[in-house]
């Protein structure tokens, strides 16, 4: 046979070495493409029937990656003020909420701040709370409008100022924010609850037309529920919220005489949480608990201290899709002494118990380095 020509052979030789380099290069695209794969079954999944995965329970600051884990975020509704046995008690919130943090040995990773319509919110003590790692859990009321009035845009323009505040504040952009709480209460004079979720469907409308893409939730009373009383008629709708609310206490809030400072009408965390955690459940949503409480037993000290043992138990047991809680630690400026309140200290088994709590890694959350859904959420379209 006759070689080939020298110029054949040199043709022949670079077809070889291309279709290798190619074949080399598919090769590499396939390990590319495996490696995408792996790292997409690495993605945290959906934590039961929730649609928005659990909060992250890193500390504060923490550079940690990988899939969110459950857990939950540990904050409270911290309120200063004068109590009527401790007249010395008296602090304002920030330094209140200096004196509990160092009591539990740690930093509240959430922070209840309330609103009324006409303040200018968010305040700087919101800004400073969120600059500080803790998450704001910012409530705003209707104000002197009617829920009908809000819902047929008659604070626009305010609204609107409120919420490119919070635009204007990176530091904002974990905050969760609740419209109207506890609007079962508040019906007589702002109206139907047919008037409440058009309400609410509207400032979150308003707030999507700004790009304000924080989460919603909403707060119901656990009393509502647990007793029987229609809860869907108050339901503003799936698309609206992120984080399904429930306010929960183990006794009786309202003291109308000192003889109620006590812990009248006890139930345990489990009965008054799982009707509204099946609520939420439901709706496919996460639930929180923006105000939550429980009081002391004159009777026997140890008490509140044994609930909130099986709080956090229940906690972590059957309620995995809990992902926030915040403690009323507040007098609601009633007349019970401090002892008979809901604060977190009202005695040394309770903050012991409060402490243990702290210091579980469990309710150490935090979204100081969010999982992206929780900074994004799905009608923002991010990716």
């Amino acid at each position: 046979m006759t070689p080939p020509h020298p110029q054949v052979r040199r043709r022949i030789f670079l077809f070889v070495a291309l279709t290798a380099w190619l074949l080399a290069l598919g090769g590499l695209g396939f390990a590319l493409a495996g490696d995408a794969g792996e790292e997409k079954t690495a993605l945290p999944t959906k934590a039961g029937p929730a649609t928005v995965p659990p909060l992250t329970t890193g500390a504060v600051g923490s550079t940690a990656v990988g899939p969110a884990k459950p857990g939950i975020v540990f904050g409270a509704r911290i309120l200063g003020g004068v109590q009527p046995d401790q007249p010395g008690h008296g602090r304002t919130d920030a330094a209140e909420r200096t004196r509990i943090e160092a009591l539990l040995g740690r930093k509240l990773g959430l922070e209840r701040i309330y609103y009324s319509w006409w303040q200018d919110w968010p305040t700087s003590y919101a800004i400073q709370s969120a600059r500080a790692g803790r998450i704001p859990l910012i409530s705003f009321n209707s104000g002197s409008y009617t829920w009908r009035q809000v819902a047929d845009g008659a604070g626009d323009a305010w609204l609107r100022r409120r919420y490119r505040k919070i635009k204007a504040h990176p530091e904002l952009r974990a905050a969760i924010l609740i419209f109207q709480s506890e609007p079962e209460g508040d019906r007589a004079w702002n109206g139907t609850p047919s008037d409440y979720v058009a309400a609410f469907r509207h400032v979150v409308t308003v707030a999507r037309a700004e790009h304000v893409h924080n989460r919603w939730a909403n707060t119901l009373q656990d009393y509502t529920i647990n007793t029987g009383k229609p809860v869907d008629v108050w339901w503003p709708g799936d698309a609206y919220v992120d984080y399904v609310g429930w306010d929960i206490y183990g006794a009786r809030v309202n003291t109308p005489t000192v003889s109620h400072c006590s812990a009248a009408g006890w139930q345990s965390f489990y009965d008054a949480a799982i009707k509204p955690y099946d609520f939420a459940l439901a709706h496919g949503k996460p639930m929180i608990i923006p105000e939550l409480g429980q009081r002391e037993d004159p009777n026997n000290p140890q008490r509140k201290a044994n609930w909130l043992k099986a709080m956090r138990f229940e906690l972590k047991t059957r309620f995995p899709d809990i992902v926030a809680i915040s403690w009323a630690h507040s007098d609601f400026g009633g007349i019970c002494p401090y002892a008979s309140t809901w604060w977190m200290d009202t005695s040394p088994q309770s903050l012991a118990a409060f402490a243990a709590m702290a210091a579980d890694p469990y309710f150490r959350g935090t979204e100081r380095r969010p999982p992206a859904a929780l900074n994004c959420p799905s009608h923002a379209g991010c990716p």
